[in-house]
């Protein structure tokens, strides 16, 4: 509840540790690191965050990370992304471009994934993997909303 915290800047090789780090933040607007998947709710919460960029070896969307991020605008999701945890992306409102890099669908850990994106954002998936994507378990909520894209 670091609410005068405005960037977590790590260099994109540092791993967050497990959860919570920047929970319920009022004022951080951009952080960088690499995540996994037991970084439960890192950012829950926060209520300004625009701007997340995933380090080069992030492995996983832990559950609830981007729980009510209601200012996150753009996401891109690195190529190693293996999975996406439950609530990963609950009521991220705000959400106006979710980018997929992986040319495999990250198995997804529940529906509720991706509940309450708005039906106005843009879904990128990697040229010749929009099939895949949109019939992987759990994307039913955003298969309609997706498009590809040249990396």
């Amino acid at each position: 509840e670091c609410h005068a915290l405005k960037r977590i800047l790590t260099q994109s090789t540092m791993i967050f540790s497990e959860g919570y780090i920047a929970y319920n933040s009022r004022a951080l607007t951009e952080a960088i690191g690499t995540t996994k998947a037991n970084n439960t709710a890192t950012f829950y919460d926060c209520r300004s965050l625009r701007k997340f960029t995933f380090g080069e070896e992030s492995a996983a969307v832990a559950s609830q990370m981007f729980y009510q991020c209601y200012s996150l605008k753009e996401l891109t999701l690195p190529s190693k992304i293996a999975s996406i945890g439950a609530q990963a992306f609950y009521r991220c409102e705000t959400l106006k471009k979710l980018k997929f890099l992986p040319t495999t669908p990250p198995t997804v850990e529940n529906a509720n994934a991706f509940g309450g994106i708005p039906a106005s954002c843009v879904v990128e998936v990697p040229v010749g993997t929009l099939a895949a994507y949109q019939a992987e378990t759990n994307y039913a909520t955003i298969a309609a909303q997706m498009v590809e894209v040249e990396s």
